[in-house]
């Protein structure tokens, strides 16, 4: 694979050059950050349910691709990063290798979510992860284990083989649920539902795709055939691999859906806006749709479609903010985002009901079940 990745670095340098020369990043102001002070509270109970209104999910944003989810003391986590390289050392692996800072990961979350870290994290029951590239993936062996050992991974196929490279993710590689691509949903066919919470939630692992980075180059587009034994020594070792979406589900005391969450880490084709063809017992309208503000603009009417396909009573943009510097830094969009491009778009179709929270930012969303 010598040749091929010196060639792809090669391009991919060219492009983020030309890029750099082409493009400018929007204000910020567009996006709409929520500041961390306040905490909107929505709803999807109608005025005559408001009284049984009383349940509440609560979203807090980790920054890049990471939410914590939680229903009631239950949690799950999208594969947040803490670690940032820099656009340098992320961006020529010949020349740099990176690794997760856990001084970082330990000091950003204990930033992020102040006094109530522990108990946060000790309601994670799985941490699901939408595609295996370093700034989704990076930091989680450390995470896994300082943090939520008690957890379970969901992903693809490659982001089983790259992390069990980490000595104790490979011991507790029974932790994992790893999705073959076949198995995972598609606008035809629904997959497999997996247990969360001793039942109180579930999710299912929809086929994606992820948008390419510049000029049609997407980073590290491979896929893993085999275990690693060690974790990747540069970014261009955390692969692809298959993306995925995800539908997260809070379930009743039946077991019945009553909150439905949609999760993309990675801008998607219009193809993989079409939610499967659910099970009457199994279909309810989807109440958020998490979408990913990361090259968005290299995918043709994203987010339009994934919001006219799925309708969502409320959309949050997530992987908004650089990260190639520090967060300890004011957040500022990912370089080269048009903003008004994509507030534009958002408003087409959510006529205002879309939210950018900023990292240790919270949203709740009450709802009736």
């Amino acid at each position: 694979m010598g040749n091929p990745l010196r060639q792809l670095h090669a391009n991919w340098l060219a492009a983020l050059a030309l890029a750099a020369t082409t493009s400018c990043t929007g204000p910020l102001v567009e996006l709409r950050p929520i500041p961390v002070t306040e905490t909107p509270e929505l709803s999807t109970c109608t005025a005559a349910g408001a009284e049984h209104c009383t349940n509440v999910v609560t979203f807090t944003y980790l920054g890049v691709g990471g939410f914590l989810i939680r229903a009631g003391d239950d949690a799950v986590m999208t594969s947040p990063l803490f670690t940032h390289p820099g656009v340098i050392r992320a961006g020529t692996p010949v020349l740099f290798s990176i690794s997760s800072n856990h001084d970082e990961v330990d000091r950003q979350l204990r930033r992020l979510l102040g006094d109530s870290m522990d108990v946060e994290m000790s309601r994670v029951r799985s941490v699901l992860v939408g595609h295996s590239h370093y700034d989704h993936a990076l930091d989680l062996p450390y995470i896994m284990q300082r943090y939520t050992p008690q957890a379970r991974i969901v992903g693809g196929m490659t982001t089983k083989r790259i992390l069990v490279g980490d000595p104790w993710i490979s011991a507790h590689r029974s932790q994992i649920d790893s999705i073959p691509l076949i198995d995972a949903a598609t606008p035809w066919r629904v997959g497999e539902w997996v247990p969360v919470a001793n039942g109180h939630m579930r999710v299912m692992a929809l086929r994606s795709s992820h948008a390419s980075n510049f000029l049609g180059i997407t980073i590290a587009p491979w896929h893993r055939t085999t275990d690693r034994h060690d974790l990747p020594r540069t970014s261009w070792g955390w692969l692809l691999g298959d993306p995925y979406a995800y539908i997260i589900d809070v379930l009743d005391a039946r077991g019945l859906p009553v909150f439905r969450i949609l999760f993309q880490d990675a801008a998607s084709r219009p193809v993989d806006a079409l939610l499967p063809p659910f099970a009457p017992s199994d279909d309810r309208p989807v109440d958020v749709a998490i979408i990913c503000a990361g090259n968005y603009e290299n995918v043709e009417s994203y987010p339009q479609i994934l919001a006219g396909a799925v309708r969502p009573r409320f959309m949050f943009v997530g992987h908004w903010e650089d990260f190639f510097k520090s967060m300890d830094k004011p957040a500022t969009p990912i370089w080269f985002t048009n903003t008004t491009e994509l507030h534009d778009r958002l408003d087409t179709v959510m006529r205002g009901r879309w939210y950018t929270p900023e990292p240790g930012g919270r949203i709740r969303v009450r709802y009736s079940g």
